[in-house]
């Protein structure tokens, strides 16, 4: 192995991947708004992005088929399998992390915002008739997103998109009389349909030439904009332009008097839903013919 180059490739711009520079958000969940506690309706879930201490992200392998056709044995791939993936969350002191996995968990098999509750002597009554049926499958999953940043800069350096993602366990969380600075936390088990990791460069160029061809349209717009004002305010200052509007505005005056001395009379003419609609002028009809006296 040449240790020279790998130690000029050590000091040069390139950088090793960094496993605690990461981000992981949730995208929307479509039955959150029905959870039956009220508290994990409101939390945000954009604040879980924060206390999410780590993160694994998911594998994926082909199952692979026996084929035989001339000699030797050989195999083709025949399948593709994810596995699930585990992410640890701090609490918060009004534990609001858990109770939002909770309150999705439970949305899932019927405990929604129609679940009731009886407190009594022998703590709470399941009387739900939806209770321990499931929701339907659109209703429940979220999109997951993983993001690693570089080294020293906040730039995504790799992302990857988790597609439905659903909880499937809540780990237990240990309570034990000990040191008072320990923090809660716990673990939570996804189960996703598949995963791709996404070409941030590509996200990236995409980005900046969307942006160039937006400055560039607005630039234009603004040309356009400030030419029709300077066409504008230069037909108002001219003499000529305000001298014909005034001509032809008499002429239209005289043309219309004329028209009603010779008995006609100016009627709309309705348009298909008023777009061709526009102003015609038609012979007065004549007045009736007195009974005889």
């Amino acid at each position: 192995m040449q240790v020279n180059k790998f130690v000029n490739l050590c000091k040069g711009d390139n950088n090793f991947a960094r496993t605690n520079r990461f981000k992981l958000t949730f995208g929307n969940i479509k039955g959150q708004s029905e959870f039956w506690n009220i508290q994990a309706r409101g939390v945000d879930q954009k604040e879980l992005s924060f206390n999410a201490s780590a993160v694994g992200l998911p594998s994926k392998n082909l199952d692979s088929l026996d084929v035989k056709r001339f000699g030797a044995l050989f195999k083709v791939a025949n399948g593709v399998g994810v596995d699930s993936v585990t992410v640890t969350f701090i609490c918060s002191e009004d534990m609001r992390e858990r109770i939002f996995f909770e309150g999705w968990m439970d949305y899932i098999y019927g405990m929604d915002e129609k679940y009731s509750q009886k407190m009594g002597d022998n703590g709470v009554t399941l009387d739900h008739a939806g209770l321990y049926r499931m929701k339907y499958y659109d209703d429940y999953v979220a999109p997951l997103f993983i993001e690693m940043y570089g080294a020293d800069s906040e730039i995504v350096q790799y992302r990857v998109k988790c597609f439905d993602a659903w909880p499937a366990n809540i780990g237990e969380l240990s309570l034990a009389w000990g040191d008072s600075s320990e923090v809660a936390t716990f673990s939570v088990v996804f189960n996703i349909r598949d995963w791709v990791g996404t070409d941030v460069g590509q996200d990236a160029r995409e980005m900046a030439e969307s942006q160039a061809l937006d400055e560039k349209a607005l630039a234009e717009n603004s040309d356009h904009k400030q030419h029709l004002e300077d066409v504008s305010a230069e037909n108002s200052v001219t003499p000529d332009y305000e001298k014909m509007k005034e001509e032809h505005e008499t002429r239209m005056a005289k043309h219309a008097d004329d028209l009603d001395k010779m008995g006609y009379e100016q009627t709309k003419t309705p348009g298909w839903r008023g777009v061709f609609g526009g102003k015609t002028w038609t012979k007065k009809p004549f007045p009736p013919t007195p009974p005889p006296s």
